[in-house]
């Protein structure tokens, strides 16, 4: 076979195409060619099919995301208002009849107006505005609190309800109650600014509305004055408070407790402030604690007497307490306090536990070190007892030996029996009664501090 027999034996080759018919083949044709048919396939659409197709699908998923995330705080100037002015006061009616129905602890009910709740509690408005999640009923519905009823009612016409069950019944009330009072009382003021302002004006006030200003912060306090919110519910009512995101009223009773920290309350206000957050409530009760520590170290911050040399002295005595303590106590001080130091600088981070924990053994340590400082007194004053027994006993006998030729007066008999080392015993034995003094009294002050460090109201005495 020669060579150009076994050339034809093989299968001929597929011709190269050109350029142009790949192109065409493949529809790969520029944007302004309008026929379909040659624009080539997609998941068998035509390509202009596929892209409406896509449009389509990211126009839904922007308006599922928009749905569920928009804030309304973020749309545009002309939206916001139209949004806002429906909420907010007295700018609609649109809230004005409806109510909520509040489910208290003690299994029973209370009607509450949806207008303030909604106006200053960010949690409740958030829940309004899903209207595809809850409804509202009108005040002219005929609600009763009846269990019966509002069954009824759920079937024809929603309710929506307002759950604080967690909360104690009797400061759920004082919220609900403090919070409308409240609302009235920021209408009337809001009234009142617009009437002398521009529409600029109104728009920023609109954005501020959520600042506590000094008439609201005296309002709230005029309420626990006069009892509106009783002293053992102030707690409750922040809690309550920080679930529903009312700031006012959150605001203006961590500023009472603030002001209330003592050495009884300030590691439960700590641990309430740790838990929710509140920064500057956990750096005023963690630096009181700080303080007392300080004070032993003989770092006192009293800046209010002028008498400088009575605070020399006091601080002099602080800190040979502090060197009389043993090592292990005062490594213990010095670790507790920079702990408490460095979650002020770190901003909370749970810690409260940390120094909770170790406050036990703390107190431990202290009462070992008091006992041991009670012996050491004890045995300094038995001991100079013995030497002034001894004294006696040879003055008695150096009286007797001598006759008349010996000065047997009393100051005499004083200066040999008290003189000396019993007299420097004397100087030494009453510091050290001083010191356990100091002692036993920062004692009990921390024993106090630790051993309400646990979360709760009753331990938070004001």
């Amino acid at each position: 076979m020669n060579v150009q027999e076994a050339n034809l034996d093989e299968p001929a080759l597929p011709a190269l195409e050109s350029l142009d018919d790949y192109i065409r083949r493949y529809g790969l044709l520029h944007a302004e060619d309008d026929d379909d048919d040659r624009n080539g396939e997609f998941n068998g659409l035509t390509r202009r099919e596929a892209e409406s197709q896509i449009h389509a699908e990211q126009k839904y998923l922007d308006s599922v995301i928009g749905k569920h995330f928009d804030d309304p705080c973020e749309v545009d100037e002309a939206q916001f208002l139209n949004h806002a002015s429906s909420i907010y006061y007295q700018q609609s009616d649109d809230y004005d009849e409806a109510f909520i129905l509040v489910l208290l602890s003690n299994d029973s009910t209370r009607t509450a107006m949806v207008k303030p709740l909604v106006s200053l509690c960010e949690t409740v408005k958030r829940a309004v505005l899903s209207r595809s999640r809850f409804g509202l009923a009108k005040s002219n519905d005929n609600c009763q609190n009846s269990g019966e009823n509002i069954n009824e009612m759920n079937t024809a016409n929603p309710i929506m309800q307002l759950s604080l069950v967690e909360f104690d019944s009797s400061a759920a009330v004082q919220f609900l109650d403090a919070v409308g009072t409240l609302f009235q009382h920021v209408c009337c003021e809001h009234s009142q600014q617009l009437s002398d302002n521009t529409l600029s004006d109104k728009i920023s006030r609109k954005r501020s509305i959520r600042g506590t200003s000094s008439s609201q912060t005296q309002h709230v306090i005029h309420l626990i004055e006069n009892g509106k919110i009783s002293e053992q519910h102030i707690v409750e009512c922040l809690r309550i408070a920080h679930y529903l995101q009312c700031s006012m009223l959150l605001d203006v009773l961590s500023s009472v407790l603030e002001a209330s920290i003592d050495s009884k309350n300030c590691m439960s206000i700590c641990s309430l402030a740790d838990l929710y957050n509140l920064q500057s409530l956990f750096e005023a009760s963690v630096n009181h604690v700080v303080g007392r520590l300080d004070a032993l170290q003989g770092k006192s911050d009293n800046d209010e007497t002028d008498n400088d040399e009575e605070v020399n002295e006091d601080e002099r005595i602080q800190q040979e307490i502090w060197r009389s303590l043993p090592n292990e106590l005062r490594s213990r001080i010095l670790t507790m306090r920079n702990v408490m130091r460095s979650s002020v600088i770190g901003r909370g981070s749970k810690v409260s536990g940390v120094f909770f924990s170790s406050g036990d053994e703390f107190l431990a340590i202290f009462r070992e070190t008091l006992c041991d400082q009670r012996e050491r007194l004890a045995e300094a004053r038995e001991r100079r007892n013995e030497v002034i027994c001894e004294r006696e006993a040879e003055w008695e006998a150096r009286r007797q030996r001598r006759g008349g030729w010996f000065d047997a007066s009393e100051e005499a008999r004083r200066a040999f029996i008290y003189s000396g080392d019993v007299e420097y015993a004397l100087v030494k034995i009453q510091k050290q009664e001083q010191r356990i003094k100091t002692l036993e009294a920062f004692y009990e002050e921390q024993k106090i501090i630790f051993q309400n460090s646990s979360f709760g109201d009753s331990n938070i005495i004001l």
